[in-house]
């Protein structure tokens, strides 16, 4: 301190020191406030603010109606148990011994929905090597990806099979007579939901294939022969063919039942039309399984046809001589060489016998 007169300025007081004392710390500012924000979750974090002379203890949280301490001075909290898809007013507020400052401004967090569930798994189509599945109703609105896991049978673990936006996969190259393993769960923007439950379906047994149309031969006004290549066999099952005829008129009718490749049609009618085909049949252990029939193949038999009556020889031969034509004068001429030669040596040939 000093004094000021007239005659000028005195000199200074000696230094003497003052303390105000603490007060409540300031508030946080919302600028320094960072979240992470999950379905059910809000992570906190802030910069700390000013103290006003007095540490800060801790910090009181409000978010809704509810009220979370930190434990000690940290500036970050994890709030858990919300509700997903909702919002929440956030305040934050800090304290020290004097007592606690003011809340910082509201602000306003949403929390994020939830991953979807996984949808039902269903098996649409089978057949003895694939089986193709569906899960929904093929309206993939939310945009939602979708991965399929199946079973394998050798390690026994799940492996991805498909992964994206459809509704529906068909999975191939598996064994007859089967049971395969399934399990599916959805993604969003929101992340991975749970797996669904497993779901089991068994492919078929393999039908015997479809044969090439049958050969036929040896047609005659009654009968024919009936042939066709072999199928190819299915493991250890054994496999016989089934033949049928029809015509225009009737239904096919199975007129053969066995292994062998070929067959004769008897008591057929003469001059008809026909139609034959054969289907192969795979006899397992717990029954026939037919196969597809072959394309129809289409004949007809021989009609009959009347015999007519042979004129005899003598009137073939007359018809024949006056039918004949005219002999040229070329030909005339070698007549009647071959005429004076034949004569020639008749004569030689007497008068030798005469002479000897």
């Amino acid at each position: 301190m000093q004094a000021l007169n007239s005659a000028g300025a005195g000199p200074f007081s000696e230094c003497v020191s003052c303390q105000t004392p603490p007060s409540s710390p300031g508030a946080v500012s919302t600028a320094n406030i960072k979240t992470i924000v999950g379905a059910s979750t809000i992570a906190l974090s802030w910069k700390e603010p000013n103290n006003h002379g007095s540490p800060i203890l801790s910090y009181n949280i409000e978010i809704g109606d509810t009220m979370h301490t930190t434990d000690g001075d940290n500036p970050e909290i994890c709030i858990e148990g919300l509700v997903p898809e909702t919002t929440y007013k956030v305040r934050v507020q800090a304290i020290n011994s004097v007592g606690p400052g003011p809340f910082s401004s509201p602000m306003k967090i949403v929390t994020r929905g939830l991953p979807p569930l996984p949808p039902i798994l269903e098996c649409c189509g089978f057949s003895y090597n694939s089986l193709r599945l569906k899960w929904g109703d093929g309206k993939n609105l939310d945009m939602k990806t979708y991965t399929l896991e199946m079973e394998s049978p050798q390690s026994k673990r799940f492996v991805p099979v498909y992964q994206g936006p459809s509704q529906t996969f068909k999975v191939t190259k598996l064994q007859e007579l089967t049971a395969y393993s399934f399990r599916i769960y959805a993604s969003n923007e929101e992340g991975d939901g749970p797996f669904s439950e497993v779901y089991t379906f068994t492919t078929q047994r393999a039908l015997p294939p479809a044969l090439k149309a049958p050969k036929v031969s040896k047609i005659t006004q009654t009968s024919c022969c009936v042939e066709w290549l072999p199928a190819k066999a299915i493991g250890d099952d054994m496999l016989s063919y089934k033949l049928q005829l029809g015509t225009k008129e009737s239904d096919f009718h199975v007129l053969y039942t066995g292994i062998q490749t070929f067959f004769t049609i008897n008591n057929l009618l003469a001059g008809t039309e026909y139609s034959v085909r054969v289907a192969a049949v795979r006899h397992c252990s717990d029954g026939e399984l037919p196969g597809p029939f072959s394309p129809c193949t289409t004949f007809c038999t021989t009609s009959v046809m009347t015999v007519e009556t042979q004129p005899p020889k003598v009137f073939s031969i007359v018809s024949s001589w006056k039918n004949r034509e005219p002999l040229t004068d070329q030909q005339w001429a070698i007549i009647i060489l071959c005429a004076f030669t034949f004569i020639a040596i008749c004569v030689a040939m007497i008068i030798q016998q005469i002479l000897s």
